[in-house]
């Protein structure tokens, strides 16, 4: 797994990338004029020459500093992937011209609330449940993934909004990287309002391919059961599951479908 920048990076990119590396524990090396598919057979190279195994069903990862932003290459076929606030920002604005939000609708939301997004992926809803949560509140996310917890970290910290109020969210998430059933185990009882889980979708929508890049690495496995039960522990008012319209996940997690919002996806909830 490889750290590195621009071709042309100024002294300030080298440092902040190898700091980046050394959190990471992700190996730096300075880009020059290389190519990433050239880095990637140094790296392999470098590991042969220490007697290491290249593991070529693993992919290569490489982080890139380029004009003060991160992105993140899952592996050697698959596009960069980096923060943006994506459908957060569409959505925060409908909310600023009177329309609803269907996930805030669901999640009731009031000022000062805590939330727990136990698989924040690129941190949209995360965003959101923020922007429920008001000024007082804040939010968890939780991602396994190391690399992508660390882009959506930086991203949500330095993301410059001419929206306010999609900034101020932003501000007020906080990102942990670790599987959110090993957090959960640890929570005391009811330590937060709300509970969310976003999971890969069993049956993926033919139309997500924003996110098609991290499906090579990111933690896709189905959501346990013992998840969603200590989920219902630490949750003080409603765990929240998010999937396809016609997903049987719902009923075999035990969450109540939300049948009154038309559309591909749905919410299904615990009341607690």
């Amino acid at each position: 797994m490889i750290v590195t920048t621009s071709q042309k990076a100024s002294p300030a990119a080298l440092e902040q990338a190898m700091q980046a590396a050394a959190h990471l524990g992700w190996t730096y090396m300075e880009r020059r004029t290389l190519s990433l598919a050239q880095l990637r057979e140094r790296l392999a190279e470098q590991l042969r020459a220490t007697g290491r195994p290249v593991d070529r069903s693993n992919p290569m990862q490489v982080l890139v500093l380029a004009n003060g932003a991160w992105h993140w290459y899952p592996d050697e076929a698959a596009d960069s992937v980096f923060f943006h606030p994506s459908m957060a920002h569409v959505r925060i604005k409908r909310l600023m011209n009177g329309e609803h939000d269907v996930l805030l609708k669901v999640a009731e939301l009031v000022d000062g609330d805590q939330v727990l997004d136990c698989t924040a992926g690129m941190a949209s809803d995360a965003i959101m449940l923020a922007h429920g949560a008001g000024p007082s509140g804040a939010v968890t996310a939780l991602e396994s993934t190391p690399a992508l917890a660390f882009l959506i970290a930086q991203g949500l910290q330095s993301y410059e909004s001419r929206v306010l109020p999609l900034q101020t969210a932003m501000r007020s998430v906080s990102v942990c990287c670790t599987d959110h059933l090993t957090f959960l185990r640890q929570q005391a009882d009811q330590s937060f309002d709300v509970v969310y889980f976003d999971p890969m979708f069993r049956k993926p929508l033919q139309d997500a391919n924003v996110i098609d890049p991290l499906r090579v690495a990111v933690n896709a496995e189905a959501l346990r059961l013992e998840a969603v039960q200590q989920a219902v522990r630490v949750a003080r008012k409603r765990v929240i599951l998010k999937e396809t319209r016609y997903s049987p996940e719902f009923e075999r997690l035990g969450f109540q479908l939300e049948r009154k919002f038309s559309g591909k996806i749905s919410y299904g909830v615990i009341r607690l």
